[in-house]
Protein backbone atom coordinates (compact mmCIF):
# COMPACT_ATOMS: atom_id res chain seq x y z
CA UNK A 1 0.00 0.00 0.00
CA UNK A 2 1.67 3.40 -0.63
CA UNK A 3 0.60 7.10 0.73
CA UNK A 4 0.77 10.39 0.26
CA UNK A 5 2.15 12.50 3.36
CA UNK A 6 0.14 14.39 5.13
CA UNK A 7 -0.74 18.27 4.50
CA UNK A 8 0.45 19.09 7.87
CA UNK A 9 4.43 16.82 7.80
CA UNK A 10 4.38 18.83 4.16
CA UNK A 11 3.87 21.61 5.76
CA UNK A 12 6.53 20.38 9.11
CA UNK A 13 9.03 18.92 6.30
CA UNK A 14 9.36 21.79 4.41
CA UNK A 15 9.91 24.16 7.36
CA UNK A 16 12.31 22.38 8.86
CA UNK A 17 14.33 22.05 5.32
CA UNK A 18 14.00 25.58 4.46
CA UNK A 19 13.79 27.05 8.00
CA UNK A 20 15.21 24.35 10.82
CA UNK A 21 11.87 25.47 12.77
CA UNK A 22 9.26 22.44 12.61
CA UNK A 23 9.09 19.75 15.39
CA UNK A 24 10.88 17.23 13.01
CA UNK A 25 14.30 16.43 15.22
CA UNK A 26 17.49 15.57 12.88
CA UNK A 27 15.94 15.73 9.30
CA UNK A 28 18.35 18.15 8.01
CA UNK A 29 21.91 18.96 9.05
CA UNK A 30 24.00 22.10 8.56
CA UNK A 31 22.78 26.11 7.75
CA UNK A 32 22.69 26.37 4.45
CA UNK A 33 21.31 24.60 1.24
CA UNK A 34 23.23 25.84 -2.05
CA UNK A 35 21.46 27.04 -5.30
CA UNK A 36 23.17 25.56 -8.46
CA UNK A 37 22.06 26.75 -12.14
CA UNK A 38 21.67 23.93 -14.54
CA UNK A 39 21.27 23.76 -18.71
CA UNK A 40 18.45 20.68 -18.74
CA UNK A 41 17.13 18.80 -15.64
CA UNK A 42 19.05 17.89 -13.07
CA UNK A 43 16.13 15.88 -11.06
CA UNK A 44 17.23 12.52 -11.94
CA UNK A 45 20.98 12.67 -10.78
CA UNK A 46 22.52 15.18 -8.02
CA UNK A 47 24.33 18.37 -7.90
CA UNK A 48 26.33 18.31 -10.97
CA UNK A 49 23.83 16.65 -13.53
CA UNK A 50 24.00 19.60 -16.33
CA UNK A 51 24.93 21.71 -14.12
CA UNK A 52 26.42 24.93 -15.63
CA UNK A 53 29.68 25.69 -16.23
CA UNK A 54 30.82 28.70 -17.34
CA UNK A 55 34.44 30.60 -16.23
CA UNK A 56 34.07 31.85 -12.65
CA UNK A 57 30.54 29.74 -11.53
CA UNK A 58 29.88 28.69 -8.24
CA UNK A 59 27.05 27.86 -6.44
CA UNK A 60 25.44 29.94 -4.18
CA UNK A 61 24.67 29.54 -0.43
CA UNK A 62 21.41 30.71 0.91
CA UNK A 63 21.16 30.15 4.82
CA UNK A 64 18.43 28.29 6.26
CA UNK A 65 16.00 30.57 8.60
CA UNK A 66 17.42 33.77 6.86
CA UNK A 67 16.98 33.84 3.13
CA UNK A 68 13.72 31.49 2.84
CA UNK A 69 10.15 32.42 3.02
CA UNK A 70 7.61 29.68 4.23
CA UNK A 71 4.27 29.93 3.79
CA UNK A 72 2.31 26.38 4.74
CA UNK A 73 3.62 24.16 2.29
CA UNK A 74 5.57 26.09 0.32
CA UNK A 75 9.55 27.95 0.25
CA UNK A 76 10.02 30.83 -1.43
CA UNK A 77 13.24 32.20 -1.80
CA UNK A 78 13.41 35.60 -0.21
CA UNK A 79 15.99 37.61 -1.32
CA UNK A 80 17.83 37.96 -4.79
CA UNK A 81 20.03 34.84 -5.67
CA UNK A 82 23.35 36.83 -7.80
CA UNK A 83 25.85 33.97 -8.89
CA UNK A 84 29.56 35.08 -10.19
CA UNK A 85 29.72 36.99 -13.40
CA UNK A 86 31.05 34.92 -16.41
CA UNK A 87 34.16 36.25 -17.11
CA UNK A 88 35.49 38.09 -20.71
CA UNK A 89 37.08 34.83 -22.35
CA UNK A 90 34.15 32.80 -21.93
CA UNK A 91 34.11 29.91 -24.37
CA UNK A 92 31.47 28.97 -25.84
CA UNK A 93 29.56 32.44 -26.29
CA UNK A 94 26.79 31.82 -24.40
CA UNK A 95 25.50 28.99 -22.24
CA UNK A 96 21.80 28.88 -21.73
CA UNK A 97 20.34 28.44 -18.10
CA UNK A 98 16.90 26.53 -18.03
CA UNK A 99 16.36 24.91 -14.20
CA UNK A 100 18.09 25.69 -11.00
CA UNK A 101 19.00 23.10 -7.99
CA UNK A 102 18.87 23.40 -4.45
CA UNK A 103 21.50 21.08 -2.69
CA UNK A 104 23.48 20.22 0.25
CA UNK A 105 27.38 20.68 -0.94
CA UNK A 106 29.19 23.76 -1.99
CA UNK A 107 30.64 21.66 -4.92
CA UNK A 108 30.48 18.74 -6.26
CA UNK A 109 28.63 15.55 -6.68
CA UNK A 110 26.56 16.79 -3.39
CA UNK A 111 22.59 15.32 -2.79
CA UNK A 112 20.18 17.34 -4.61
CA UNK A 113 17.38 18.23 -2.69
CA UNK A 114 14.88 20.51 -5.16
CA UNK A 115 14.87 21.32 -9.24
CA UNK A 116 12.80 24.19 -10.72
CA UNK A 117 12.52 25.57 -14.01
CA UNK A 118 12.91 29.00 -14.71
CA UNK A 119 10.06 30.58 -16.66
CA UNK A 120 12.20 32.20 -18.54
CA UNK A 121 15.70 30.77 -19.33
CA UNK A 122 18.92 32.73 -18.37
CA UNK A 123 21.54 32.82 -21.24
CA UNK A 124 25.08 33.15 -19.73
CA UNK A 125 28.01 34.96 -22.15
CA UNK A 126 30.95 37.13 -21.04
CA UNK A 127 30.77 39.50 -18.79
CA UNK A 128 26.74 38.27 -17.81
CA UNK A 129 25.87 38.04 -13.85
CA UNK A 130 23.02 35.65 -13.52
CA UNK A 131 20.50 36.87 -10.82
CA UNK A 132 17.20 35.29 -10.14
CA UNK A 133 15.46 37.45 -8.35
CA UNK A 134 13.68 37.16 -4.88
CA UNK A 135 10.27 35.12 -4.84
CA UNK A 136 11.01 33.70 -8.37
CA UNK A 137 12.12 30.02 -6.66
CA UNK A 138 9.06 28.41 -4.97
CA UNK A 139 8.98 25.05 -3.91
CA UNK A 140 5.92 23.24 -2.86
CA UNK A 141 6.23 20.22 -0.91
CA UNK A 142 3.01 17.96 -1.37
Amino acid sequence: MSGNKSTAFAIAFIDELFNQTSDIPNITDGDTLYISLHTADPAGGDQTSNEADYDDYARVAMVRGTDWGINDNQAVNAADVEFPQCNASFDPDTQTITHVGIGVESSGAGLLLYSKSLAVPLVVGALVTPKILAEQITITET
